[in-house]
């Protein structure tokens, strides 16, 4: 149950977050040609196949959801929401060409994802360049958000279109740890 509802969380502040970045469209005035409505795209990145290929679809199952749901709901007047899944497969090399792939589609606005902080290594830099927001629902390594040298205190966040709604390792380690010594 906590589970459901730290993904339902995950999903409304991701939903959230790039319904704001529809107000700053990269390619001004799409329509769908059917309606008055402008379609914007949300890009999802995850693990689709593999070992790691429930979690992956959790994430794009949400995605999916939360665009439908805002749809049905015109939550944004004026504005169809549509997503585009990208299988990473948990592998760096895989998540650029992806991020390289959803930044070469002019309607996408912003990117759910990936699942892994190694993934979203290699996806940051082509992200930034092209200042697309990139919101992933799991990443913990504190390097993604607070630079490389975050373990000496000297926190510098190095790409300012990355976002994350999970606490880093260093939140969750601790308490991993004193839940077991405490209570296991």
């Amino acid at each position: 149950m906590r589970h459901r509802s730290l993904l339902i969380l995950t999903t409304v502040i991701t939903t959230g977050a790039l319904t704001l970045t529809a107000c700053g469209s990269r390619d001004e005035g799409k329509s769908t040609g059917d309606s008055d409505k402008i379609t914007v795209v949300i890009g999802v990145d995850a693990p689709l196949t593999g070992s790691l290929s429930a979690l992956g679809q959790g994430i794009k199952n949400s995605v999916d959801l939360a665009a439908k749901t805002a749809n049905k709901t015109n939550e944004v007047p004026g504005v169809e929401f549509k997503i585009e899944a990208l299988d990473d497969q948990a592998v760096p090399a895989s998540g650029q060409a992806n991020a390289t792939k959803l930044v070469g589609n002019k309607d996408v606005l912003g990117v759910v994802g990936p699942l892994n902080s190694g993934v979203a290594q290699s996806m940051q830099g082509v992200f930034n360049t092209a200042k697309l927001v990139q919101v992933s629902p799991a990443n913990t390594n504190p390097a993604l958000s607070q630079g490389d040298n975050w373990a000496k205190g000297d926190l510098k966040r190095p790409f300012a279109s990355y976002f994350r709604t999970a606490a880093t390792d260093v939140v969750q380690g601790k308490f991993a740890a004193q839940y077991y010594y405490n209570d296991a």
